[in-house]
């Protein structure tokens, strides 16, 4: 384990080396990002297998932390619905700060109507923690009566997209020369 993770740091530094960012093609650049991200995902696999109490159903349980930015009224809806939505799950471990979070969510809002607050412009961004590495996004146009399905389709996204990674993970890992 201490050597996959010292791999996995020395191939994220040779990455993120200002010297070879300098020269780089747009073809490198973009498989830098796929590495990192390769990286990321491995790095999130690890820490959640080791450092992760179990759940009931035999998953890992994830720390995650939630962040809103806006003062819309559609969006602190939004917010608490993703709140509420979190705390109901299995997959998921709602925490008030980022000590022990292994993902931090983050969502802003903006009202596209300020008077009458009826629809807002959300961005959704998902991290990696304590390196706020980028997982994963969402953009969602959300109407006042749309709150209820947009949180539920913001953490179900979420789980969807980390279950591609555990199962993209272990598929490379399977696959890796030994």
């Amino acid at each position: 384990m201490v050597i996959l993770m010292t791999a996995i740091v020395s191939a994220a530094r040779i990455l993120d080396s200002p010297s070879r960012q300098r020269f780089r093609s747009r073809n490198s650049i973009r498989r830098a990002m796929t590495g990192r991200i390769l990286l990321s995902s491995l790095l999130l696999v690890w820490l959640i297998g080791l450092s992760v109490p179990h759940a009931a159903d035999g998953q890992a349980a994830i720390g995650v932390v939630l962040e809103h930015g806006g003062e819309d009224f559609v969006g602190r809806s939004l917010y608490y619905l993703v709140k509420e939505e979190l705390r109901k799950s299995t997959a998921f471990d709602l925490r008030d700060s980022p000590e022990g979070a292994f993902i931090r969510i983050r969502i802003h809002t903006t009202s596209n109507r300020p008077p009458d607050g009826i629809a807002s412009s959300v961005a959704v961004i998902v991290t990696l923690l304590p390196s706020d590495s980028y997982l994963h996004d969402q953009v969602l146009f959300v109407g006042r009566n749309q709150v209820r399905a947009a949180a539920i389709s913001i953490v179900a996204g979420i789980d969807q997209y980390i279950e591609q990674l555990f199962h993209d993970a272990r598929k490379s890992l399977d696959t890796a020369p030994r």
